[in-house]
């Protein structure tokens, strides 16, 4: 898979893209919570973000935003009861992985930032 600027074309429309091309940091965190099954708590997600990282009430605040939308779902965590772990529910995995897995655009452009779109003279 390559990200194309086709690729956030059509993560855009996505019931459940969209709400991870919200923030600077989102995408990212997208990535991590498809790569990783679940995170043990929210403190541990929060460490492995690495670009621009928020404050940690704006994180919790879209955390929860992203939990409203059907995005992620919060379980106790089984080992330390005080902590919440953290995973896609299956809906938003198997949608985002529909869309990203798939050929973004007509064609797969040559230039991370080339359009499938035609130019106009």
């Amino acid at each position: 898979m390559k990200l194309t600027l086709n690729c956030f074309r059509e993560l855009a429309p996505c019931k459940f893209g969209k709400y991870f091309l919200r923030r600077s940091y989102s995408i990212e965190l997208m990535f991590l919570l498809l790569k990783e099954e679940e995170f043990d708590s929210i403190d541990e997600l929060f460490a492995r973000i690495e670009s621009a990282k928020p404050r940690m009430p704006a994180f919790l605040t879209f955390l929860k935003d992203l939990e409203g939308a059907g995005c992620i779902e919060k379980m106790v965590n089984p080992q330390k009861r005080s902590s919440r772990m953290i995973r896609l529910t299956e809906a938003c995995r198997r949608e985002i992985l529909r869309v990203i897995d798939k050929p973004c655009g007509h064609s797969q452009p040559t230039n991370i930032f080339e359009s499938t779109e035609k130019r106009h003279p």
